[in-house]
């Protein structure tokens, strides 16, 4: 009998669900390509269960794995994503106006937290990624002035001390060719030190142990485990740090010793700038000089808060220096580790992007203000990323009935309008976007050359952290728009591509990248198993195994 009852209420579940997805485009006004999937695209277990596709489960990746076809026969590059075993439809668009709109802050869509990860960041207080409304203005007033021309020179300048320290520590200075290399690590610790350097004023060596001589856990190991476990710190139970695992034990520590660390650190600053504020005659430039980094900035706007001005809590000081770890080292990491794999596997793009570098600098060392003409390496790193966008979709939700204005794929010059109800939740996606051929032919094909065609204005003479950089098409390097757009565009979107041109350009006019193959395996083969990415709250990849041969053998 209740095996009769139980099979009824599936019986009946079903058919419910089967229901919901017929009717899914209640959401909009118009008939749309449906993409039905067994959970919702954001969901926690699409996060968590590895993606089954004879079940239409496609996992947070369906976006990636159904790149060249999601949008085929979508003619306002417009999709309902219609989950089966629950939740509610949403809206999926690649259309370069359509994410436009969704991004504008009156445009009639919020953002969706959950979604987002910003309630992730935000486990440790307010930031910049997770305020809203006025509390986001504040963040972002405080913290932009620290992004500047003369924080892109101290980047630039670190770069180059740690890609130094790099060939030194490794020991590829006295080899033609080295041993086989893991990428991702690499770019992982440069990015996570040029963020500490340049952001908060940590020194990071090369060669660090990750506990001390006391057995405490290093800084750098500190920030390695603070900027690399934000989803498990967010979402594990309490229950499993009190069972005493070592892994949750580590990251309790490292947690733990953060927060006791950039208080101190706070008390400090506060201090130095307190002593020197009280200085007869001193100058607004010689207190900026030390309130030099993105911490400083944070700090130095609570010493003037008796003045009127904006400023930061520790908790929100300490968080929005926590977002900025992760900002800065995962995206950038990951980006130049594709970056690197791609150029592996494009050897001819490589000896490209080298001949350009090669006809800017002839035989000189680069330096800062060689980064305008240096295009070549930046077009490289903006094609890593477009192929590979680290912020893989614009998570929104409309906040009241709101509407798209979307051009046609086959008549640009005709614009239909989606109106979408209340509550739907809608998204940009970067992938589909990256991968439309209309947009970028054949997408793809690692192409730096595609970026240069067109004129672009000069990169370093722009003040402002803020600025929208999205003013042309979404195929040229003014109309770029993988790290975000609008007022929520990423503020330190410079600040990572000059890290990556200071990178790439010092190890390519040195060395040559080689894929390190399986016997019988193609470049593309190696393509295939090794840079097909992971997502959870970013696009990651895993190792990249290369080998690095000097030019000079």
């Amino acid at each position: 009998m209740l095996l009769h009852v139980f099979a009824a209420l599936l019986l009946a579940y079903v058919l419910k669900r089967l229901l919901a997805i017929y009717s899914s485009d209640y959401v909009v006004n118009k008939k749309l390509p449906k993409l039905i999937t067994l959970f919702p695209f954001m969901s926690i277990r699409s996060v968590l269960i590895p993606p089954m596709p004879l079940f239409r489960h496609y996992g947070i990746s369906s976006t990636w794995s159904k790149r060249n076809s999601i949008y085929r026969h979508a003619h306002l590059k417009t999709i309902i994503q219609a989950p089966f075993l629950y939740g509610k439809p949403s809206v999926l668009t690649s259309s370069v106006e359509g994410i436009r709109q969704i991004a504008a802050l009156n445009g009639g869509f919020g953002r969706t937290d959950d979604a987002n990860g910003t309630k992730d960041l935000c486990l440790l207080g307010l930031n910049l990624i997770g305020a809203e409304g006025e509390q986001w203005r504040r963040h972002r007033r405080i913290c932009s002035p620290a992004f500047n021309r003369n924080t892109y020179r101290g980047v630039w300048d670190s770069t180059v001390k740690v890609y130094e320290e790099m060939i030194d520590k490794e020991g590829w200075d006295s080899v033609q060719t080295t041993g086989v290399v893991n990428v991702n690590s690499i770019t992982h610790k440069l990015a996570l030190f040029i963020i500490a350097i340049n952001g908060f004023g940590m020194s990071m060596t090369w060669e660090e142990q990750k506990r001390d001589s006391q057995n405490m856990m290093t800084l750098q190991e500190v920030i390695y485990m603070v900027s690399s476990h934000i989803f498990e710190r967010s979402r594990t139970p309490k229950l499993l740090y009190a069972i005493g695992l070592p892994f949750f034990k580590r990251l309790d520590e490292a947690y733990t010793t953060f927060d006791m660390v950039m208080r101190e650190k706070i008390k400090q600053r506060e201090d130095e700038l307190t002593i020197l504020r009280a200085t007869p005659g001193v100058t607004e430039n010689e207190i900026g000089d030390l309130a030099r980094d993105v911490f400083g900035c944070l700090v130095n706007s609570r010493m003037g808060a008796s003045e009127g001005r904006v400023s930061m809590s520790d908790d929100e000081i300490i968080s929005n220096c926590f977002g900025f770890m992760f900002a800065g080292h995962e995206t950038t990491a990951n980006t130049l580790a594709a970056t690197m794999g791609m150029l592996a596997v494009y050897p001819e793009a490589q000896e490209y992007v080298y001949r350009g570098i090669v006809d800017v600098l002839g035989d000189r060392e680069p330096t800062f203000d060689d980064f305008d003409s240096l295009t070549v390496v930046q077009a490289c790193f903006l094609e890593g990323l477009r192929m590979f966008p680290s912020a893989f979709s614009l998570f929104r939700h409309a906040v009241r009935d709101a509407t798209l204005n979307i051009p046609c794929a086959d008549d640009p010059s005709s614009t239909e309008t989606i109106h979408i109800k209340k509550g739907t939740s809608v998204s940009g996606d970067f992938i589909g976007l990256s991968y439309d051929p209309e947009v970028f032919s054949e997408p793809n094909d690692f192409n730096p050359r595609r970026w240069l065609e067109k004129e672009r204005s000069p990169f370093t003479d722009e003040k402002q952290a803020d600025e929208d950089p999205t003013r042309g098409s979404a195929d040229t390097i003014d109309g770029f728009m993988n790290f975000s757009i609008g007022p929520r565009q990423c503020i330190g979107h410079k600040f990572a591509k000059i890290e990556a041109v200071a990178f790439l350009t010092h190890l390519l006019r040195s060395w040559r990248i080689i894929p390190v193959l399986r016997p019988s395996e193609t470049h593309q083969g190696w393509r295939a198993r090794v840079l097909e990415p992971h997502f959870v709250m970013t696009l990651t990849l895993g190792n990249v195994p290369v080998k690095f041969t000097h030019r000079t053998s």
